[in-house]
């Protein structure tokens, strides 16, 4: 029966749960058993708690392991003991690792999750956190360390991960190396660290040895570089050949403090990363004796273009916007450069269509770094607006919105970081106040056993329906009904039909209806 169900499972939610479902710990004891046990197409399925092991990945592609119930009630804890999981060699993106707090993993080389050379997993939704990297001379990768790699980390969040040693801390979040072509995507980066002795570089991102890793839409919040001679690249550290996109982040807070050299409190770059449509503000280089471009700096071989930009209220000696070693060359497009304290530039001049102007952020749902925009509801309209080097469509950011009413960005892009929309069918231009856009918005956990959240939104009131239905198409369930305010909505299921009862394991639809609009998600409730 659960092969039968598992190949239905195969048919309906590709890149959920596939093949057959190995439970830990009620079949399989541990994890690494139940990995052992696993075929390609195979989920692991585990229940909440906390899982005192250091898994070593089986030479199997396409094994998902993932929770029941998601990070905050499932922990693989690798009491300081090596790796908390390590990848070998041959897996592809098909390999997915989903839904887990890792931590307390010790390693010279990846304290919470190592990749191997030519191994490529996914790595998503998981809570990294509280992971060292170690090893006297050479410290690599606190949270995940890959080399030579193409993994997918998206949805993560990295907490408190560090590279401790006497030399070479590098990536105390994540580091990536060699001929890597990663894609390094909407991940929380925060309170990661390079500490000790000399060359802490990276504190939130390190990117080394010709990788060309794509770097988007993070939020890199208040690392740290600190002790021996040299803190670089706190946010993000890009070297030795390294040609990054490092697109559509958020940078903020991170700093610099070592006893000597202090540089790139935001992003580090000497050779030819690509820095484009990032807000990089709050960050700063302090301490020691040189201290120089708080938000962006580049080395004398840097060849490369910075374009749409928010580079404002960072903190350096010198430069503290965008600091330029001799020889340094790059391309500046459409920046916004201001009130950055040593100064907004040191060692290069203003691209041709630069401004210095206070971009008037504005709060909204998601944060404190939106546009202030009068057409969604502030008093002024940020100098940001529409303001950048190209059309906002040609960068994929007319799915984004640096609105407070989450309308997407049309049109020529507005500079600086774009907030993923919280409304569908919203576009610049429109009325919000007489827009019908409305969305069924996702569910998580999904695959569940207990509970899930299920989350839609609406721009304007109307009224709704959210039911959900058995797969002969019975409903089974009314979550929601009746008229309702604009807003973001969540609605808790908890696996049970109308009467109380608990639903069996099984594939549900979740549908959404407004008006003329509707929506179909599918739901799997695993007993």
């Amino acid at each position: 029966m659960k092969r039968i169900y598992g190949l239905l499972l195969v048919c309906l939610l590709p890149g959920l749960a596939r093949g057959t479902i190995l439970r830990v710990p009620s079949q399989y004891p541990t994890i690494q058993a139940g990995l052992n046990a696993a075929n390609t197409g195979d989920t692991v399925l585990v229940a909440s708690g906390t899982y005192n092991e250091n898994i070593a990945w089986p030479a199997v592609d396409g094994i998902l392991l993932t929770s029941e119930s998601g990070p905050g009630s499932t922990a693989i804890n690798g009491g300081g003991n090596g790796s908390v999981i390590r990848f070998g060699g041959g897996l592809s993106r098909a390999t997915i690792l989903e839904g887990f707090t890792i931590e307390n993993g010790r390693a010279t080389s990846g304290g919470g999750i190592n990749t191997s050379s030519a191994s490529s997993p996914s790595i998503r939704n998981n809570r990294i956190r509280k992971n060292v990297a170690t090893g006297g001379s050479y410290s690599y990768g606190g949270g995940i360390y890959f080399y030579n790699a193409s993994p997918l980390i998206t949805g993560n969040t990295l907490l408190g991960n560090s590279c401790v040693g006497t030399s070479w801390n590098y990536g105390g979040g994540i580091y990536s190396g060699g001929a890597s072509h990663a894609r390094v995507s909407g991940n929380v980066i925060q309170e990661d660290s390079t500490l000790g002795g000399y060359w802490n570089y990276g504190s939130g991102i390190y990117c080394d040895m010709g990788s060309r890793d794509t770097v988007c839409d993070n939020l890199i919040l208040a690392n740290v570089g600190t002790g021996g001679d040299r803190a670089y690249g706190v946010g993000i550290y890009s070297g030795l050949r390294a040609c990054p996109y490092l697109f559509n982040n958020l940078i903020v807070g991170n700093v610099a403090r070592s006893g000597s050299w202090n540089y790139g409190a935001g992003i580090y770059s000497d050779t030819s990363a690509t820095i484009v449509n990032n807000t990089i503000t709050g960050n700063s280089c302090s301490g020691g004796n040189w201290n120089y471009g708080a938000g962006i700096w580049l080395q004398g071989s840097y060849r490369g273009t910075i374009a749409n930009n928010i580079i404002v209220q960072n903190s350096a000696s010198q430069g503290g916007g965008i600091g330029a070693y001799t020889g340094a060359a790059p391309v500046l497009l459409n920046n916004d450069v201001w009130s950055n304290a040593g100064g907004d530039y040191y060692g290069i001049s203003p691209g041709p269509r630069d401004i210095s102007r206070d971009p008037l952020f504005a709060s909204g749902m998601r944060g404190n770094y939106y546009l202030s925009q009068v057409a969604a509801g502030q008093t002024m309209d940020s100098p940001c607006l529409d303001s950048g080097s190209t059309r906002a469509d040609s960068l994929g950011l007319d799915r984004y919105t640096t609105r407070t009413d989450s309308v997407n960005d049309r049109g020529i892009v507005d500079i600086g970081f774009h907030y993923p929309t919280t409304l569908v069918n919203a576009v610049e231009g429109g009325n919000p106040g007489r827009s019908q856009a409305r969305g069924l918005r996702g569910t998580h956990p999904n695959p569940f056993s207990g509970q899930t959240v299920i989350r839609y939104a609406l721009s304007a009131p109307a009224s709704v329906h959210l039911g959900v239905y058995n797969i002969s198409g019975h409903v089974v369930r009314e979550l929601a009904s009746g008229p309702k305010p604009a807003g973001t909505y969540e609605v808790l299921w908890d696996g049970r039909d109308d009467s109380g009862k608990p639903l069996p394991s099984g594939v549900y639809l979740l549908r959404f209806e407004s008006g003329s609009y509707h929506a179909i998600q599918k739901a799997v409730l695993l007993r």
